[in-house]
């Protein structure tokens, strides 16, 4: 909905703009402003496991899980959210080969959910959310995240010689596609889609060569 200055739930720095007349009554339907929360906690631990064999092959992994709780602060966002940009779940693993200069790897990549926005709902949305009956105010189905993603890539290497070697990459052999949804209530029957990207496989050859 769109909103007055005097409305909006956060104070502009007009006082701070002198090259140009803002009229009072200007009427705002989009505001991008950065600011910094009251407080955050973040804990979390950090996994990881590597393996080579004789044969050649080697596996190597990592985990990392993580639990947040930041305050923005009650005149935008009552109560905790999860730490915007964070995911609570990390994970990689890597399957590969090494011998003779050939180096061979098919890595796996996942990650959780992650906060990419969030929805204004301060102590003035929820009373009048409460008088009214109706999720109009207090935006928290606003909330937009980027869903949990799992990729695949392969990379490759052949050192020719002391000074020639030759890649070659594949990112993304399983062509995902990043979704951000908002998150919905019961009236939206949940999850909203925001925005969709979709970029396909990449692939890259190349070689390099030393004087050294």
């Amino acid at each position: 909905a769109s909103r007055s200055f005097g409305e909006l739930p956060l104070q502009l720095p007009l006082s701070d703009i002198n090259r140009f007349a803002i009229p009072d009554n200007i009427i705002i339907d989009r505001v991008n402003y950065a600011m910094n929360g009251d407080s955050a906690q973040v804990y979390g631990i950090e996994l990881s496991y590597s393996k080579y064999f004789d044969s050649g092959f080697f596996l190597q992994s990592n985990l990392t899980l993580m639990d947040s709780k930041a305050k923005v602060g009650d005149t935008v966002r009552v109560g905790t959210i999860q730490l915007p940009d964070q995911a609570d779940e990390t994970m990689n693993l890597s399957v590969g080969w090494e011998s003779d200069g050939i180096s061979a790897r098919l890595i796996g990549n996942y990650r959780s959910k992650v906060l990419n926005r969030i929805g204004a709902c301060n102590l003035d949305n929820i009373a009048e959310d409460q008088a009214s009956g109706l999720p109009q105010e207090c935006r928290t189905w606003a909330d937009v995240f980027q869903d949990a993603s799992a990729t695949l890539d392969f990379k490759a290497t052949y050192q020719f010689n002391k000074a020639l070697k030759f890649t070659f990459d594949i990112t993304n052999l399983t062509d995902h596609t990043d979704n951000y949804y908002f998150q919905g209530n019961e009236y939206s029957n949940g999850k909203v889609l925001f925005a969709s990207e979709d970029y396909g496989r990449s692939y890259l050859l190349g070689a390099s060569y030393s004087f050294f």
